[in-house]
């Protein structure tokens, strides 16, 4: 059985318009990977240097406080009381 030709050449059709359509995008857009390169790695250390500009001050925050415990909401469930289990004498 062979597929059918309408609906392969409706995907051409679409494949074929998409093409023309983003042609000019991709034309227009200049990329430049060496640059974006050097452009990421400059942003990174500038973050960096910033960071570590901040960690040389001389004050310190002091110790940081111990988080409280969570408590569930309402009033805290208590287990059952269960009486003890006496012998049965009658055996």
């Amino acid at each position: 059985m062979q597929p059918s030709t309408s609906s392969s050449g409706g995907v051409i059709v679409i494949s074929i318009v998409a093409i023309l359509i983003y042609r000019s995008y991709f034309q227009r857009s200049a990329l430049n990977s060496a640059q974006d390169i050097r452009d990421v790695r400059k942003n990174i250390n500038d973050s960096d240097a910033a960071k570590n500009a901040g960690a040389n001050n001389s004050t310190s925050p002091g110790p940081v406080p111990e988080p409280k415990p969570i408590e569930p909401p309402g009033k805290p469930i208590k287990p059952p009381v269960v009486p003890p289990v006496e012998p049965n004498p009658t055996i």
